[in-house]
């Protein structure tokens, strides 16, 4: 029998906590009552994030996030939810979110999740941040 030592134990439950908080936030995209932006609006979003040096590859995500992930995005695409440039928004440094699921969000829904810091941490330009 193997004892988890006091360190192990944080270093689980923090691991545990990221795979909360990460499902939480897809299933904040899908609980928005099905409602999504205006494609047009989507679309001058996406422009902002194609720009954005925040727009970095997928960032360090844990198998059943990824894997809600590829759901939700497998789910847009089903709804013919789509940008141009699509391809080449990957993942939000700043609030880590899946930039090509985020676009489409409302905006009430996008300022919900922002921590404080995240709003800190946002470039000028960003859509989030905006009034």
């Amino acid at each position: 029998m193997r004892f988890v030592r006091e360190g192990e134990m944080t270093n689980l439950l923090s691991k545990v906590a990221t795979m909360v908080d990460g499902t939480v936030n897809l299933t904040t995209w899908v609980g928005s009552g099905g409602v999504v932006v205006d494609p047009s609006e989507a679309q001058s979003r996406a422009d902002i994030c194609l720009n954005c040096p925040c727009n970095k590859p997928d960032l360090a995500i844990n198998e059943v996030v990824a894997k809600a992930v590829k759901k939700f995005l497998s789910f847009k695409n089903e709804l013919d939810l789509r940008v141009q440039g699509e391809r080449s928004l990957l993942s939000c440094e700043t609030c880590g979110c899946q930039i090509r699921l985020l676009i489409w969000e409302p905006m009430d829904r996008v300022k919900q999740q922002m921590t404080p810091e995240e709003i800190h941490l946002s470039p000028k330009h960003c859509w989030k941040i905006k009034p």
